[in-house]
């Protein structure tokens, strides 16, 4: 039974490095582009928000967070809950390309 085991293992870790040795494979290609967008207009953001694209604008709506005064424990804070929504479009006349839609519920 030891041996069913350790072939068992054997199989798996070879398994994964050959998997590795694919990945390394594919390290010289851009598989994938990232840009920072600008940040939520809630000035701590949110958690938990329903995020959503439609029409190439984002959208995201409601949330909740921990508001907190200046030197109040995040311990210390209720949990508010949100019930607005954000809308990102693109606006070459925007600094970064971008600007938040706010107002909405």
């Amino acid at each position: 039974m030891k041996w069913i085991a350790l072939i068992g293992l054997t199989l798996c870790l070879a398994t994964v490095a050959v998997a590795q040795s694919q990945q390394v494979q594919h390290t010289n290609q851009q598989l994938l582009q990232w840009n920072s967008l600008p940040p939520l207009p809630d000035a701590i953001g949110v958690a938990g928000p329903v995020v959503g694209v439609h029409n190439d604008a984002l959208i995201v709506g409601g949330g909740a967070n921990f508001p907190t005064a200046e030197g109040q424990s995040i311990w210390d804070a209720s949990k508010v809950w949100h019930d607005d929504v954000y809308v990102l479009i693109r606006d070459a006349a925007a600094e970064g390309g971008y600007r938040w839609l706010e107002g909405y519920k």
